[in-house]
């Protein structure tokens, strides 16, 4: 049965991640001359010309294209490049200008006015993964993900364990002025110069690859770890590419605050962690590991939720730095990671595990000898039996024996916007008829609200337990250590057609006198049945629990009282899941 929810979870279930930020500023020296950057921030938030606004001094830039026709030059080009390889962007002639953002991982020429002092670029961008687009049929203008400070690595041994092999006359490096061979750029030795991080080389192969340092950083989708309004968990391989250990740091760090005009970032992402075999979570801070040649390590990320504060959609940023620091020292690569503040609105799935059940509806205490114990204080009860549980109200004591076999009861849930609950016994989700041409999916009570072109696409969810068309409301907020009650009972008519005791077929059960002219009352061949829930939701995440709950997993203590199908009340008990199968708000009813 749980295999069978965890699959409408995954029917149901609407992604909800957004493209947001983390933000950090990287800097480039610049000389006058010609200079090469490689930008591990994306700044295509903004134009060329407003992040060099304050360096007139750069009069033009020329992004090398080795893919020969870039699929990601922007659409607003007025003209095609003239030359594939290369896009240029110069100051003040829009004519001449194929490009105009500063995006990450391409090799850029930037030029300064020849009379320029030296000078450091900033730019604030989006952190980036790293990526190096190698052409095996010559020189390629590439830079690689190493510290700012501290030790960082030779050309040579960090490429060598890519396969690369590199001779003396194989690297360039722009040192400003002039283009000149031999002198700018300048032929430089791959054992003894360092990689600096943002500046690109020239480095001649002949071999194809997608190789940008020692420790290959995998994300299980896309180019960050978004989280969105939901919790993940979301996973990172780090696999050792070299035939040496590797020690490396895996530390989180802030973002950067935005610019103007971007999304704001309330604060660091709360990261919680699984490494490997580990059996939980726990909150992430620098760690140190050591990955032997060839081995991959799985870490597991998730949020933990309980911290994030603020309205839905709040956003939070963080950086996640692995840093290497034996084998081969000074690789680090920056993992962008966020997370937003999300809303429990939406459908909830889920299973009541009814362990209790009692029948008993007062129980009165016993001396060792079996004898009723008698009220002696004064009061309204004195010389009365002393009761010690009394099952007569739903609100009454909890304990209830036991039942050999559990059994599962089917739980659907709608949340508005405004955290109110509504138990439901169907629902539908579709394209609604009355939604406009643009509009997704909606959540509706009635088939006949769907939009009758679409319906072969629309899903039915369904509960056997509850009466037909059950839309019960109820009082409290929807949320982590609330209880949901509701004012009146549940009621299965005893004349219903979908109550479980009365048989159509059957003389005794058609509710008639023994004539079959006058209509019995409730109680004589048939009953109401009459049903109150109340929810308990837990507070805090049971032990070992997905990371998930409290966001789009959570549990509570299910219980009811029931009237009519026996003599006393019944009370059931036992532990409810649900899960969050679909985002949407509204419901749609007749």
């Amino acid at each position: 049965m749980k295999s069978r929810l965890l699959s409408l979870v995954i029917v149901f279930l609407l992604a909800t991640g957004t493209a947001l930020a983390q933000w950090r500023t990287e800097s480039y020296t610049l000389r006058a001359g010609w200079n090469a950057i490689y930008p591990t921030v994306d700044a295509g938030y903004t134009t060329i010309d407003s992040l060099v606004a304050a360096s007139p001094d750069i009069v033009e830039i020329w992004r090398w294209q080795p893919e020969r026709l870039d699929p990601r030059l922007p659409e607003n080009m007025t003209f095609p490049p003239a030359g594939l390889d290369w896009g240029t962007w110069k100051r003040g002639v829009p004519e001449e200008t194929s490009f105009t953002q500063l995006n990450a991982n391409y090799g850029y020429l930037v030029r300064l006015a020849d009379t320029a002092a030296q000078q450091t670029l900033s730019v604030k961008g989006r952190s980036a993964m790293p990526e190096v687009r190698w052409r095996g049929d010559g020189l390629n203008l590439v830079g690689f993900p190493v510290v700012t400070t501290g030790t960082r690595p030779t050309f040579s041994a960090y490429l060598s364990p890519g396969g690369f092999s590199l001779g003396s006359s194989n690297i360039f490096r722009y040192v400003g002025g002039p283009i000149v061979n031999n002198v700018n750029p300048a032929l430089i030795s791959p054992t003894v110069s360092r990689i600096e991080r943002g500046q690109a080389a020239w480095v001649r192969v002949e071999l194809f690859s997608r190789y940008y340092g020692p420790l290959k950083v995998e994300l299980e989708t896309g180019n960050e770890v978004a989280f969105g309004v939901r919790s993940g968990p979301f996973r990172v391989l780090i696999t050792n590419q070299t035939t040496t250990p590797i020690t490396f740091t895996l530390a989180p760090a802030a973002s950067e605050s935005a610019p103007v005009g971007q999304t704001a970032v309330a604060g660091p992402v709360p990261l919680i962690a699984q490494v490997n075999s580990e059996s939980a979570y726990t909150a992430l801070t620098s760690r140190t590991f050591t990955l032997s040649p060839g081995v991959i390590m799985a870490v597991r990320l998730a949020v933990d939720r309980s911290t994030l504060s603020g309205v839905v959609g709040t956003t939070y940023g963080s950086l996640l730095n692995i840093t290497t620091t034996a084998g081969v020292v000074g690789q680090q690569v920056i993992v962008p990671v966020t997370a937003e503040v999300g809303s429990l609105a939406g459908l909830w799935l889920g299973e009541a595990q009814i362990t209790n059940v009692g029948s008993v509806a007062i129980r009165y205490e016993r001396d060792a000898a079996g004898n009723t114990v008698y009220e002696t204080a004064a009061g309204p009860n004195f010389g009365k039996p002393r009761v010690i549980e009394d099952l007569t109200t739903p609100g009454g004591a909890a304990t209830l024996p036991g039942v050999n076999r559990p059994y599962t009861l089917r739980v659907m849930l709608h949340v508005n916007a405004s955290g109110q609950a509504t138990l439901l016994s169907h629902v539908y989700s579709g394209r609604l008829a009355a939604s406009p041409p643009d509009a997704g999916n909606g959540l509706t009570t009635s088939e006949a609200l769907l939009d009758p072109a679409e319906l072969t696409q629309a899903t039915r969810l369904s509960v056997a337990h509850l009466p037909l068309d059950t839309r019960l409301a109820f009082t409290g907020t929807f949320a982590t250590g609330a209880v949901l009650t509701h004012a009146a009972p549940l009621v299965t008519g005893y004349d219903a057609n979908d109550n479980p005791f009365v048989h159509r077929y059957h003389p005794d059960h058609d509710n008639l006198d023994a004539r079959f002219a006058t209509t019995l009352a409730a109680g004589k061949e048939s009953f109401d049945i009459k049903r109150t829930f109340r929810l308990a939701f837990a507070s805090t995440p049971p032990d070992g629990s997905d990371p998930n709950w409290g966001v789009s997993l959570i549990t509570a203590a299910y219980s009811e009282f029931i009237e009519g199908p026996y003599k006393s009340p019944l009370r059931v008990a036992g532990n409810l899941t649900l899960y969050k199968v679909n985002e949407t708000a509204v419901l749609t009813v007749p």
